[in-house]
This record gives C-alpha cells, structure tokens and sequence, in this order.
C-alpha cells in the first residue's frame, strides 16, 4: 500500500512563490510510485471541505507545509499547520520566502525542521533544483524510508574492502609458511592499501571509477 504525502499551501501567492510551488510539486513527482501526492486543488476543486481536509492530513504518513506570509496569514492553512505539529505527524515545513515568524509558539516548535533552513528560503537559493533535490531526498527518506542509492554504493564498497581485507589474511598466511615473513609482510601492506582505496571511495568520493584503475 502506497504512502501519503499531502502538500498544505495557499492559493493566494504572488506569481513568484507561484512558481516555486511549481517547482515543488514538479520535483515531488519523482516521488509518485512511492506515495501518493494529494494537491489542495486535485482533492477540493470542487468542494471545500475542511473537516475532510484534516481528517487527510491525519491519516497521511508525512505532510508538506509550503510557508510564506500569504500562508501564515490564511487561517484555513494555519490550521492545517497546527493541527500537523501538534498532532505529531511527521512534517517538512518549506520556506518558500522570508516573512517575520518569531515568537510564534507554532513555528517555533518546528524551527529546526524548517527547509532548506529558517533563515534561507527557496526564493534565496543560488539554484532551485539542487535545493529542490536535497529536499525530497530528504522526504524520501525520513518519511517514506525510499533508501538512497548511495546507501547501497556505500555498502558495496564496505563489502568490497572487506572481501580484500579477508583476501589479504589468507594470502598472508599462505606466504608466511610457504614463502617467508617479510613476503607476507608485503602482501599483507598491499591488500590493506587496496582495502583503504576503496574506504577513501566512500570518504571522498569521486567520478572516477576503482575498476578503471
């Protein structure tokens, strides 16, 4: 059964957090064959129910709150925001731009969860997209548990030095009596620098590929 992300946001925008909305709700597709995106305007064109609203926002795995002044000032959002945090439903508060919040117990409750952060909003990052992309990383995996491709590269490589490291031991054991101790030695060094190669991999990842050595 696939998991809910329900998207809280006013309509009454400006053109520029217009767009910004956009770019999230177009980001957040990627997301589709992990959870289903219910969009303000999709589920209540036609009829705006609150209460069916917030029995949505209750039952969904995580909730996407789009903050801007136009937000904080709309009552029908705020409540979905309060009813989010106080709820303890897992929420991702986005600051679309910069509006005075401070000393308001709501968000002061969810400062630190504020994305990309409290005092730099989507309509301050050098580039959108690669905001964007930090965020529904971010959702992927806190709120649908969607594990990184780079969890499973990093596991891989953890696996693969370990493969080396045990490689390492059985052939230092082989030269220790078949050969002498100062070979084993040196066959021992060099299994552990490969084994610490593919470490640095994870460390400091690069473009270039092990194998094309």
């Amino acid at each position: 059964m696939k998991k809910k992300i329900f998207f809280s946001y006013t309509d009454n925008e400006p053109i520029e957090n217009v767009k910004l909305i956009q770019a999230v709700k177009l980001h957040f597709s990627r997301l589709s064959n992990n959870a289903d995106l219910i969009f303000n305007e999709q589920q209540f064109a036609m009829q705006a129910d609150e209460n069916k609203i917030i029995s949505i926002i209750n039952e969904s795995d995580c909730n996407i709150h789009l903050l801007s002044v136009n937000y904080a000032n709309e009552d029908k959002c705020m409540n979905q925001f309060k009813v989010s945090v106080e709820n303890n439903i897992q929420s991702f508060p986005i600051l679309l731009s910069s509006f005075y919040w401070d000393r308001d117990s709501l968000f002061e409750k969810v400062e630190t969860q504020i994305l990309p952060a409290k005092d730099k909003p989507l309509e301050t990052q050098p580039n959108i997209n690669v905001a964007l992309t930090n965020i529904v990383k971010r959702v992927a995996q806190e709120g649908l548990g969607v594990k990184s491709s780079n969890d499973n590269t990093q596991r891989y490589y953890y696996l693969l030095a370990s493969l080396v490291v045990l490689a390492g031991i059985i052939a230092t054991v082989w030269a220790t009596f078949h050969l002498s101790i100062l070979v084993a030695g040196i066959t021992f060094l060099m299994f552990l620098s490969i084994a610490l190669i593919v470490i640095i991999k994870i460390w400091k990842p690069t473009n270039i590929s092990l194998f094309k050595f």
